[in-house]
């Protein structure tokens, strides 16, 4: 089914499949598709990202929104698409791989370090994205258990709890447009 008339391209899958099943299949490895929570789909909806633009996803691993961007931007334009944990970048380049992004840098920093030396190198971004921190919120539906868990127990908590302002301010001065969307569910967050 078909939820948003002006998006065709989001589908609601509903059938009696086993977890994961529907990512096993060959469609899905191709990447004809990519299967991601609707909560997950509005931050790139709301950011309106257009071809030939300049994007930049700071927090972008595993990949959903960032092959969502691409594929609003038509794979034209520039998409860095960063993240600060190595093993997550693996999984975003195979992802965006696999989607057939084309547009795209990935990159491996801190995010408020990389906006530091983008903005003193004077890089200009047409629009970011950060959706950070990544809690889980969108298996909050699907598996309300283990997202908690991640939610009370993960590392996330302490990291972002301890940004200082200059780090914050550091992402607003990254950008000549800076739109932010905060879409999140969790009551420990208070963005």
């Amino acid at each position: 089914k078909q939820p948003f008339k002006d998006y065709p391209e989001i589908m609601i899958i509903e059938n009696q499949t086993e977890p994961g099943e529907i990512g096993k299949a060959i469609e899905h490895l191709l990447g004809y598709y990519y299967i991601q929570e609707l909560s997950s789909m509005m931050p790139p909806l709301a950011l309106a990202p257009t071809k030939d633009e300049i994007v930049l996803d700071i927090a972008a691993a595993p990949g959903s929104k960032t092959t969502q961007i691409a594929s609003m931007m038509k794979n034209s334009g520039i998409l860095i698409a960063n993240d600060s944990n190595l093993g997550r970048i693996k999984i975003l380049s195979t992802n965006t791989q696999r989607c057939g992004v084309t547009n795209i840098v990935i990159s491996n920093n801190d995010g408020g370090n990389l906006c530091n030396r983008l903005e003193k190198a004077k890089f200009e971004f047409d629009k970011i994205l950060l959706d950070a921190p990544c809690s889980g919120e969108g298996t909050l539906r699907t598996s309300p258990e283990q997202s908690l868990t991640q939610q009370l127990g993960g590392k996330w908590i302490n990291y972002y709890q301890n940004r200082t302002p200059d780090d914050i301010r550091s992402v607003w001065n990254c950008d000549k447009l800076f739109s932010e969307y905060y879409l999140g569910l969790n009551p420990y967050d208070d963005g």
